[in-house]
């Protein structure tokens, strides 16, 4: 038998792995059209030793060293002795640590102007500034892509996704600009980016996509550094909080590694900004009196059906648990979630529960098995002592 035959034809089987059901008589056809001359036995062989190698990938990964390159194809010879080919790594298929080798120096350079700033309190009455003013978006999934034969085929890029973002400051300055809060909180309630390496970060889950890893991360911070710097720079607030969930079933650490980057930069370059990111399933952030519970919807590993749309009476007690585990009796308390792209609010006895609208809008998925959701956000003053809410939705 031909050695050389044999690995032509194991290179075979390992890019088009189906053919391993042929018998060896169809396949050494098969073969024979794709210019591989062998015999039944080389094909017999080549067989035997595909079918029983479908772990060898993992059993010669720890000799490949070389940095971006990957296994294309690994077998074991009748001696005992392994063999592979190697091939070069795309980025979208590097891990963690060589994904971020790979651009750390454009994300320097991007956050490199980090002097700190401090912006000043302006002189207003004090009653006025017993309100807060929270800006909730939620599923941005930057790097989403709504294909052709989508039922609504709207654009989603970098462009589209900015313009978006601004049309929430352009809102802020038309109708609040001339006001001074105690505190102004934005609040990302997860899955901002679309996914890692063309899928959700649970795994199984494929999606279509118009970035790869590192323009997903890289367009997030890019906005969001631009975007949270003009909401300083209007100075409508003495406090300015920033609120981020990262539990959730599309970005999960890929988001947190983008919350984490801007969160190091804010903390240097605006001192007195606060920035919190959520890591658990659910979290609360108090303001005055008031509490408000924040979750994606759905978590990162172990949800099999997210938080509903329609408060059911199993949320609620769940809601209801969180409180009395917390102790969160005294306040005013608000459930605000991501996730269904949707918008609605509900009224139970201890708590309001709101779905928040998606930057993003709807996907094909949800297009097709729920219909069309237009982009949007919900911005909200909250009277800090009172029970009193006044919120806006703002389709964008």
């Amino acid at each position: 038998m031909n050695q050389k035959t044999i690995e032509s034809i194991l290179n075979f089987l390992t890019e088009k792995p189906g053919y391993k059901k042929e018998g060896k008589k169809r396949l050494s056809y098969i073969l024979f059209k794709n210019n591989i001359k062998a015999s039944i036995e080389e094909t017999e062989e080549a067989l035997r030793i595909f079918n029983s190698s479908s772990s060898s990938k993992e059993s010669v990964k720890k000799e490949v060293k070389e940095d971006n390159l990957e296994i294309k194809s690994a077998w074991q010879l009748p001696n005992g002795e392994w063999r592979y080919s190697l091939k070069p790594k795309k980025e979208d298929e590097m891990d963690p640590e060589d994904f971020w080798k790979s651009f750390k120096e454009e994300i320097f350079e991007l956050l490199s102007d980090v002097s700190p700033n401090i912006f000043q309190e302006k002189n207003i009455d004090s009653k006025q500034k017993e309100k807060g003013l929270f800006i909730w978006t939620a599923d941005k999934h930057v790097g989403l892509e709504l294909p052709k034969d989508t039922l609504y085929s709207d654009n989603y890029d970098y462009t589209t996704f900015r313009n978006r973002m601004f049309k929430i400051i352009s809102e802020i300055k038309k109708e609040y600009g001339d006001k001074y809060y105690d505190e102004l909180v934005i609040s990302d309630l997860g899955d901002p980016l679309d996914g890692y390496n063309k899928q959700t970060t649970r795994g199984g889950h494929a999606l279509p996509q118009n970035m790869n890893n590192k323009e997903q991360f890289l367009t997030y911070i890019k906005v969001h550094k631009e975007f949270y710097e003009e909401l300083i720079r209007l100075n409508i607030a003495k406090h300015f909080t920033i609120l981020n969930v990262s539990n959730d079933n599309h970005s999960g650490d890929f988001g947190y590694f983008a919350f984490e980057v801007l969160k190091t930069y804010f903390n240097i370059k605006y001192p007195t900004v606060t920035f919190k990111i959520f890591d658990k399933f659910i979290d609360h952030y108090v303001f005055g009196n008031h509490c408000f519970m924040l979750s994606h919807g759905k978590d990162s590993e172990d949800m099999k059906a997210n938080l509903p749309y329609i408060l059911n009476n199993k949320t609620e007690n769940f809601i209801n648990e969180y409180i009395d585990r917390k102790n969160l009796h005294a306040y005013y308390n608000h459930f605000k979630k991501g996730d269904l792209h949707t918008y609605g609010e509900q009224t139970a006895k201890r708590f309001s529960y709101t779905n928040v609208p998606s930057i993003v809008g709807s996907s094909k998925w949800t297009q097709h098995n729920f219909g069309y959701s237009q982009p949007g956000c919900l911005i909200e003053e909250v009277d800090k002592y009172k029970n009193k809410t006044t919120s806006k939705l703002l389709l964008l």
